[in-house]
């Protein structure tokens, strides 16, 4: 998070105060200001718990070693993105392949450019340590700085360890292989979920409060509805990908000697059979749907369902999962 940085508090004399009584003055001054923030900007100009520019002698190297680890964690991502794509060259054709290789470029070129900035904004910086007009600016402008150096490392570790499993997929297929019916046994273990909330609601023809299973829940049954209605959607895609991956993955093995074509045949098999039941199961909830729980919940799933659509393809689980849990009700034991 950004805050203002300060700028137009040159008149805040804060030097020679108590923490504390230095962050009520800052929020004071501009009360949208996060507290909490403030404090912890203001910990980069205080000593023994007070105000003071001598802080910033302490300060200044931290800053500048935050920087330039994320600089250097941000480069390694290059490197292993170029040996990501040597390892994929041989199947640099396929569909699943390329989109991912796409995929991290665009995302080591992203860190890059931020790694950049984010050195410029700390050259930049240099000057102010030097002769600051306002130690609150000061202080929130290193704040910002190390909080982005810090998340550009944490990133870009992340992508490392991403591009050394990429490039043990591309060596082992059948590891790929391994992976994808691990995705698929996570798939299908959510539409086990579903299947049991399905099984609870009431029938297409029955009452809807005398025949709902798990009255003793607490729990109405329109919720349960639009929950199970939401994960079934939230499958779709996830299958759609995997199901790309396993069609290059069969492709990859009728080309390399060494790979049993079989295992990839029947990881696909599976696929196709809960790619089944999760059909089935929108069926089944667009049969049991009440005018009411449509009425409710559409709008909802419409912007949902518009969320996925937008997202590109292959998906990012992770994303796909936020997406699904912004949308889900709370405190749904179903």
């Amino acid at each position: 998070m950004t805050q203002d940085d300060g700028g137009g508090d040159a008149e805040l004399d804060l030097e020679g105060m108590a923490q504390e009584d230095a962050v009520e003055a800052v929020v004071a001054a501009d009360p949208s200001r996060d507290r909490t923030l403030v404090r912890d900007a203001l910990e980069y100009v205080t000593s023994e718990g007070v105000i003071t520019p001598s802080a910033l002698d302490a300060a200044t190297p931290v800053m500048a070693q935050k920087v330039s680890t994320a600089k250097e964690r941000a480069t390694e991502t290059q490197f292993e993105l170029t040996k990501a794509r040597d390892a994929a060259q041989p199947v640099a054709d396929l569909s699943t392949v390329a989109a991912r290789l796409d995929t991290y470029e665009q995302e080591v070129s992203v860190l890059l450019e931020r790694a950049d900035e984010l050195d410029a904004r700390h050259e930049a910086l240099t000057d102010r340590i030097e002769d600051p007009d306002s130690l609150y600016a000061v202080a929130e402008t290193i704040r910002v700085v190390v909080d982005e150096a810090q998340r550009i490392e944490a990133r870009a570790l992340g992508l490392r360890e991403e591009l050394e499993e990429f490039e043990a997929d591309v060596n082992n297929p059948e590891a790929w292989i391994n992976d994808v019916q691990h995705d698929l046994n996570a798939v299908g273990e959510a539409l086990d979920a579903v299947t049991a909330a399905v099984e609870a609601l009431p029938a297409e023809d029955a009452d809807a409060e005398a025949d709902w299973d798990w009255a003793d829940r607490d729990v109405d049954p329109a919720v349960v509805w639009y929950d199970a209605t939401l994960r079934v959607e939230h499958a779709a895609p996830l299958l759609e990908d995997l199901r790309a991956e396993m069609a290059d993955l069969q492709t990859w093995g009728e080309r390399a000697d060494h790979f049993e074509t079989w295992y990839a045949e029947s990881v696909a098999d599976d696929l196709e059979e809960v790619a089944a039941r999760r059909t089935d199961l929108a069926e089944r909830l667009a049969t049991l749907a009440r005018p009411a729980w449509t009425d409710r919940f559409g709008d909802q799933l419409e912007d949902f369902e518009s969320e996925l659509d937008d997202l590109d393809s292959p998906v990012d689980w992770v994303e796909m999962q936020d997406a699904l849990d912004a949308y889900r009700p709370e405190d749904l034991d179903a």
